[in-house]
């Protein structure tokens, strides 16, 4: 079995998992009562937090999904688990 995403795949699985819809209401009690300045500091910065920790993930779980033996189809499987209930 062949699993691979395509670009636009790869956007909506990480919208779903990472949530930014949540992470809205959170950034907008850290900023309130600041500049405009640091609104931009404060999201860039996050930003590439965030983009480096995708960026570490997305390059070790090859290694550890096969130290642990996992196959391809059980992580669909679960992937598909968590958006269903994502969904919900």
């Amino acid at each position: 079995m062949n699993f691979e995403l395509s670009w636009g795949d790869i956007f909506i699985v990480f919208f779903l998992t990472l949530g930014p819809l949540k992470a809205i209401l959170p950034f907008a009690r850290a900023t309130h009562a600041t500049d405009l300045a640091f609104h931009r500091r404060m999201a860039w910065q996050s930003t590439a937090i965030a983009a480096v920790i995708a960026l570490v993930v997305a390059l070790l779980v090859p290694l550890v999904l096969t130290n642990w033996h996992v196959s391809s189809p059980a992580v669909s499987i679960t992937a598909g688990i968590i958006l269903f209930a994502q969904a919900l």
